[in-house]
């Protein structure tokens, strides 16, 4: 049977505060894996507030809704940020903690480190690094935003033995079944809506977040939504809704539900607002909703080409 553990690293900047932020491209990936025969799957967050010891998460400020300060520990500012006068530290659970939680799982064979932020990859080197200490036979594959936009970059500094760029988990499955450890990928594993997150991979949830569509029809120059997800797509209503009831089924104390969609009013008739009815239609009441990734005013219809409001 092959181990594979899921690891998101710590975040590395002068300031950082928790809006619901959980790694769910990860949580899609596990649960992908975990489908496949002779798989085992594990996650390590290093941004769990659950996995501070008690003396020390009883000193982090946190709200009951899942927003809240993260633990943090000033470390080194890198070279080119050595002139900003202000403290550069290194969020989520102490190194000490980390290595624990790696030396009490079972020894995976490969560990998946995923990444957002470019400019937090002091994080993810210092993860890789103590990954490489403690598990010295477990391949090591770096994914995420950070390899995606700064591929050249990650692959000289990261640490990791490989990394996949984009967004598609092909070619992922397809490294990992050259090491024999997934078998090769069949048709369709490819579509991440194929599957809903593997929540159940952490022990304790207070939030939950939900992705109705991927991407962006639009082509903003500053944004990089349209390199990761090249075409826009989106659910139905129907599925998200059902997604939703399932893990507030496996968390029945859960209230807060977070939207990561980059347009998340597009067409808003026949995509949000359904979704909103059948929630309020089957006891959703209790719930919270908020979009911590921002909101926009869609300037016109998807396909609409004349610039018209």
């Amino acid at each position: 049977m092959s181990e594979i553990l899921l690891l998101n690293p710590w975040i590395t900047d002068f300031a950082a505060y928790d809006l619901w932020a959980r790694p769910l491209g990860l949580l899609y990936i596990g649960a992908c894996l975990r489908r496949l025969p002779g798989v085992g799957v594990r996650l390590l967050d290093c941004l769990d507030h659950a996995r501070l010891p008690p003396g020390l998460a009883a000193r982090v400020r946190r709200r009951a809704d899942g927003r809240g300060h993260y633990h943090r520990e000033i470390i080194a500012k890198p070279e080119p940020l050595r002139g900003i006068k202000r403290h550069y530290c290194r969020y989520g659970i102490p190194e000490e903690v980390f290595r624990q939680c790696l030396r009490q799982l079972p020894t995976p064979d490969v560990v998946l480190v995923t990444s957002r932020m470019t400019y937090w990859y002091p994080g993810v080197q210092r993860a890789i690094a103590i990954v490489r200490e403690e598990l010295p036979t477990a391949r090591v594959v770096l994914g995420g935003l950070y390899p995606t936009l700064c591929p050249r970059h990650a692959r000289q500094f990261s640490g990791a033995d490989a990394i996949v760029s984009g967004t598609r988990l092909e070619p992922l499955l397809a490294l990992l079944a050259s090491w024999k450890l997934v078998p090769p990928p069949a048709p369709g594993a490819d579509h991440l809506f194929s599957v809903t997150p593997a929540w159940d991979l952490y022990d304790k949830l207070s939030s939950l977040v939900l992705l109705t569509s991927l991407g962006c029809p639009g082509r903003c120059p500053y944004c990089a939504a349209a390199r990761l997800w090249p075409v826009y797509q989106r659910r139905a209503p129907g599925e998200v809704f059902a997604e939703l009831r399932q893990w507030r089924t496996c968390f029945p104390g859960l209230r807060d539900v977070a939207f990561y969609d980059d347009a998340l009013l597009l067409d808003a008739d026949r995509h949000l607002l359904p979704f909103l009815e059948l929630v309020g239609d089957n006891g959703g009441a209790g719930l919270r909703f908020h979009t911590p990734n921002g909101l926009h005013v869609p300037a016109a219809p998807v396909g609409r080409q004349d610039g018209q409001g």
